[in-house]
């Protein structure tokens, strides 16, 4: 059986609001025609108000959920805009650690870290990120030999 995952809410919302929508119609089209039919015109006429007080209520109760929904969103957004500025102050923090490197490499680094394009692979990065674009900068862990250059300082590793 095929899978329905790309169709069904996988990055095609547009699609997903029209089936809905659709969906929706079409059931109280159908929801109509049949009490139209089964119901007689009397009781119809009797229960509208009732029937109108109810669709109120539930307006009222899905304008609550979509209300919740919003906020649900807007929380979501400030974690994320606070995700990207601790990032963003972890690459400006590496930027200034990277003054500890000799010059050479040290530029390297910087210059890795600004443009956002990878460095040679002597300095170590292997993924690039744009200043405070949030994504990771992940460094391998330097070679003995570039420890002895380096006067044996640890080497600088960025959180994953």
């Amino acid at each position: 059986m095929p899978s329905l995952g790309p169709f069904i809410g996988f990055g095609n919302g547009t699609l997903l609001f029209f089936t809905f929508a659709a969906v929706g119609v079409t059931f109280n089209l159908v929801l109509d025609m049949v009490m139209r039919r089964v119901v007689s015109p009397e009781v119809r006429h009797r229960a509208g108000p009732t029937a109108a007080v109810t669709v109120q209520v539930l307006a009222t109760i899905y304008a609550v959920l979509v209300a919740f929904v919003i906020v649900n969103q807007y929380s979501q957004l400030r974690v994320a805009n606070e995700q990207v500025a601790a990032k963003a102050a972890d690459l400006s923090a590496m930027y200034e650690n990277s003054r500890i490197f000799p010059t050479p490499e040290g530029q390297e680094l910087r210059s890795a870290i600004t443009s956002s394009r990878a460095a040679t692979s002597s300095c170590g990065i292997t993924a690039s990120a744009p200043l405070g674009s949030g994504a990771p900068v992940k460094m391998r862990t330097a070679s003995p030999a570039a420890s002895a250059r380096a006067g044996a300082r640890p080497a600088v590793t960025a959180r994953p």
